[in-house]
């Protein structure tokens, strides 16, 4: 049995090389198996929102966020400050922001600097409707 770093190294390998294929088919059997580690759910995300799977993403996002809770840090790393850029980039393209905002709302992870990329995002393409939203969420 493998141990959670080396799964880890090997989605990495597999998202990096854009073999998503197989980053699918090793992420399934890791969650099987629950070796899962914070850095392999926010891996899961990346390959999600990398793919436009919007229905991976979504489902990804509670993992993620538990992932970021367990993070010593108030603020996000760029990486996942990036991730979370991409992922509402992703909503608005499947015109499912209100979608996010809840399920962000529901894993507690609608704060200030996830608003900000909502509304950055929903600033950017003239979408009032959802900036709407996403100011009365907060």
């Amino acid at each position: 049995q493998p141990s959670v770093r080396l799964y880890e190294l090997l989605l990495r390998a597999y998202l990096d090389l854009r073999l998503l294929d197989d980053f699918d088919e090793l992420f399934a059997e890791v969650e099987v198996g629950g070796a899962t580690s914070a850095s392999i759910k926010v891996l899961a995300l990346k390959a999600a929102v990398q793919t436009s799977d919007w229905e991976a993403a979504i489902a990804r996002v509670p993992g993620f966020a538990n992932a970021l809770k367990s993070s010593s840090s108030a603020s996000p790393s760029t990486a996942h400050g990036h991730l979370v850029q991409n992922l509402v980039r992703l909503a608005a393209d499947k015109a499912a922001v209100p979608r996010l905002l809840q399920e962000l709302r529901t894993c507690e992870l609608l704060n200030t600097w996830v608003l900000e990329a909502v509304l950055v995002e929903c600033s950017q393409r003239a979408d009032t409707e959802h900036m709407e939203q996403s100011v009365q969420l907060a």
